[in-house]
């Protein structure tokens, strides 16, 4: 007797369905890292555009930048880093 097959057997689905996730996978795992390099690079734009604001503040003030409010930057006290952000900085000594 001839047996008429009108489908896929219950193999070539299941080789089917891991193929798609292997792929899937594969997919996703690039995604992830082009995620963090345009996160990276928004980053340092972000660095880039304070630095820029920062000197042209310098320049508009004499070429001082601001000052960090008195002795203490980010909350550590300036002298541990041998009063090197106590005050103001100027452009020349920067």
């Amino acid at each position: 007797m001839k047996k008429n097959s009108h489908g896929f057997t219950l193999i070539e689905l299941l080789v089917v369905i891991a193929i798609i996730g292997v792929l899937s996978t594969i997919v996703l795992a690039s995604l992830n890292s082009a995620r963090a390099k345009a996160r990276d690079s928004a980053r340092a734009s972000n660095i880039k555009q304070l630095t820029n604001a920062l000197f042209l503040v310098a320049d508009k003030n004499g070429g001082t930048f601001p000052s960090s409010g008195g002795t203490k930057c980010l909350g550590v006290d300036a002298s541990c880093w041998g009063g090197a952000f106590s005050g103001s900085a100027t452009l020349n000594n920067a």
